[in-house]
């Protein structure tokens, strides 16, 4: 990722993580749903968990659980990526 761009979604992504440890996933998923629209996908693990679990939190788990696939896309051996997709679903594939 380029300089230019983590210094653009930055302060969008520690936002997000603020109102996300407030309980306002509302206000989490549209920052951070914004911030990967910037950067078309993130090589960063978090913003994808804690989208993942706001999702949930706001009864989307259909989306919630391509969000969980997509982090472990970006980290094969993430356990929260792996515990969220088991919480929607069951499997892992």
């Amino acid at each position: 990722m380029s300089t230019p761009i983590f210094r653009q979604i930055s302060f969008p992504l520690m936002e997000g993580r603020e109102k996300m440890l407030e309980g306002k996933c509302a206000e989490t998923i549209f920052i951070i749903e914004s911030v990967l629209i910037i950067v078309n996908s993130s090589p960063m693990l978090e913003p994808y968990l804690w989208l993942g679990e706001c999702l949930e939190k706001n009864g989307e788990e259909e989306k919630a659980l391509g969000i969980y696939q997509t982090a472990l896309e970006i980290d094969p051996y993430s356990v929260d990526g792996a515990q969220g997709i088991i919480k929607n679903e069951g499997e892992i594939y």
